[in-house]
């Protein structure tokens, strides 16, 4: 008898699920920008929710000690000792707790303002591609004046430097100042270093464009449900049980894989770094056997013979 399923839609409704599922993840795709201020946003409340948390721990241990009497010693052999014993536990426990709390809330606050000031351009982005030209452009364009100030202030032009897209009297003045340090102008290191982001931007497009040629696939291997997802940029397995502790450990620490509780699925970013490591893992991967449940008919047979 075939064992059923844990996730039913994968098994007993695949085009429901397919719908469902295409629907969703296009629906991601196209919020970006709304789910990276949610995670802003429940970043925000961890701060809040954490910092009540410790100043309740912080009171609640200030309220135990206000009923012991400063520098009161443990009154040994004395009725009171297991209770102030006890006391001093709450206290320090809740001290304890408080502290904990608190570096939690520090730790949020890090992390809401890394992504409010990371302006970086994410691939999941599905205008990635049009940022990263834009921001080509407005390299290209500083790397032509940078090119174009040297030779004016080679030449002394100062006429000819104002004429430029971003030339400035105050600009002039700074890049011809005497004694600088790196010489008038702009210095080789400052166009060679603009001239790699530029060679690097160029590679991560074309990486990009040929990415968006990648069509979802939808296997099986194993048991276990593999899939590209082109709609969110990740590639994810999908076990029909949960794996062992074992199998876990091997996902997160040897293939990158880590557990989305919304895509309900062990994923990573869809590349081809992604494909081999779910290639390998599958090829190593035994599935845990299922008992099989023998029919009345099968065990009298058995019985018979």
């Amino acid at each position: 008898m075939k064992a059923r399923s844990t996730v039913p839609h994968l098994v007993w409704r695949p085009r429901a699920f397919t719908i469902y599922f295409l629907f969703k993840n296009l629906t991601m795709k196209h919020n970006y920008e709304e789910h990276k201020q949610k995670r802003i946003d429940n970043a925000k409340n961890q701060i809040e929710k954490n910092k009540k948390q410790s100043a309740a721990f912080y009171k609640k241990a200030d309220d135990i000690a206000s009923y012991i009497p400063p520098g009161q010693p443990i009154l040994v052999g004395h009725h009171s000792e297991k209770k102030h014993r006890r006391a001093l536990d709450q206290i320090h426990n809740s001290m304890h707790k408080g502290v904990e709390a608190s570096k939690k809330a520090e730790y949020y606050e890090a992390r809401v303002k890394a992504m409010e000031e990371n302006h970086a351009i994410s691939s999941d982005d599905p205008n990635a591609i049009e940022k990263l030209q834009e921001k080509l452009a407005a390299l290209e364009s500083m790397q032509q004046f940078m090119k174009d100030t040297n030779k004016c202030i080679k030449k002394q032009d100062k006429e000819k430097f104002l004429a430029l897209e971003y030339g400035t009297d105050k600009l002039w003045q700074e890049l011809n100042l005497p004694g600088r340090f790196q010489g008038t102008g702009y210095p080789g290191y400052k166009l060679t270093n603009n001239n790699a982001n530029m060679h690097r931007i160029r590679q991560r497009i074309a990486y990009l464009k040929q990415e968006a040629k990648r069509v979802p696939t939808d296997t099986m291997i194993k048991g276990v449900r593999v899939l590209e997802n082109t709609y969110v940029g990740r590639l994810q397995l999908i076990f029909p049980d949960k794996p062992s502790y074992e199998i876990r450990q091997q996902l997160k620490k040897r293939w990158g894989f880590r557990w989305s509780h919304e895509e309900q699925a062990w994923q990573r970013q869809l590349n081809n770094n992604a494909v081999f490591a779910a290639t390998e893992f599958l090829k190593t991967y035994e599935p845990p056997s299922i008992p099989i449940n023998t029919t009345a008919s099968d065990t009298q047979s058995e019985s018979a013979a």
